[in-house]
């Protein structure tokens, strides 16, 4: 009988090592990865990818698929650019008829991330872990908090499908990054970015951008990714400008106007108004809950 619950307990023991690391693997994958030509964003249920080859820059979405302790990607969409022209365009907006079924990646003992791609292996460093958690309350914008509100609030994975115009858009926001994925009929714009908000309103730095609309076509991703990815953003408060907003050689002031109780109004480019509102506890708009880090 001894002899058994010995078995027993090293059953038992085998059994949690086994999900802790299954666990542990799941969650040093989650975070924002980056090498000279690549940026890829890993969450609980998306990968966003970015992938430079010669003249050509591609952005991929996809859905994330658990299947026992197997992590596997369905396509959404994806474009390519060649030059600036769009070379490539496929939208999914069916969540049940995803396709491209593949890897995620595979972790290495020093920590980098290899993503087979269809051009070449991929090595990526990761640049900001990030830890999905559980809804929480945000905080309250009161006068002297408006600079964690913004950060805050813009944290988390949002996805909006539309069959009518073709339309997917996602927006995923880290502690230190902000990424956006639109394409519908006639428009296309993918990015990554790196963003720092103060009391005065939000830097904003795209370190990846591609655009394809009736007034603009741009393909630009910086020349090594990582680098300035990696950077923290430096502000200078004396270009907040509280009328209109303000360009830099690196990026774009978003100043505020005013804020109430749910919303932060900042100033936005070509004189839009850009509003950053306050998400409850029960929302069914954000997807993956990022946890919060004061910049």
């Amino acid at each position: 009988m001894a002899h058994f619950k010995i078995k027993l307990i090293i059953l038992i023991t085998i059994f949690s090592i086994l999900f802790i690391t299954c666990k542990q693997t799941k969650q040093s994958e989650i975070g924002v990865w980056a090498n000279k030509d690549c940026e890829l964003i890993i969450t609980n249920n998306f990968v966003l990818f970015f992938e430079r080859n010669g003249n050509e820059i591609s952005a991929t979405l996809q859905r994330i698929e658990k299947s026992g302790d197997k992590l596997s990607c369905k396509l959404f969409s994806k474009t390519i650019f060649k030059d600036s022209i769009v070379s490539y365009k496929y939208v999914n907006t069916k969540m049940d008829s995803l396709i491209d079924k593949s890897s995620i990646g595979v972790i290495q003992n020093d920590g980098q991330i290899i993503i087979n791609s269809k051009t070449k292996q991929q090595l990526l460093q990761l640049i900001e872990p990030l830890k999905i958690v559980d809804n929480y309350e945000m905080f309250k914008v009161e006068k002297n908090n408006i600079g964690l509100c913004l950060q805050q609030w813009r944290l988390g994975s949002r996805l909006t499908l539309d069959s009518i115009p073709n339309l997917i858009s996602f927006e995923l926001g880290t502690n230190k990054h902000n990424y956006a994925f639109v394409i519908q009929d006639g428009f296309i714009y993918c990015r990554a970015a790196r963003i720092r908000s103060y009391n005065k309103g939000t830097y904003f730095a795209q370190n990846i951008r591609l655009m394809s609309n009736s007034r603009e076509n741009a393909r630009i991703m910086e020349e090594d990714n990582q680098k300035l990815s990696s950077d923290d953003l430096k502000i200078d408060d004396s270009k907040f400008d509280s009328t209109k907003c303000i360009f830099d050689k690196e990026g774009i002031y978003w100043s505020l106007i005013k804020f109430d109780s749910d919303t932060i109004f900042l100033n936005g480019c070509g004189g839009d108004i850009y509003p950053v509102a306050r998400d409850e506890m029960t929302s069914k708009t954000i997807t993956d809950w990022i946890e919060f880090i004061k910049y």
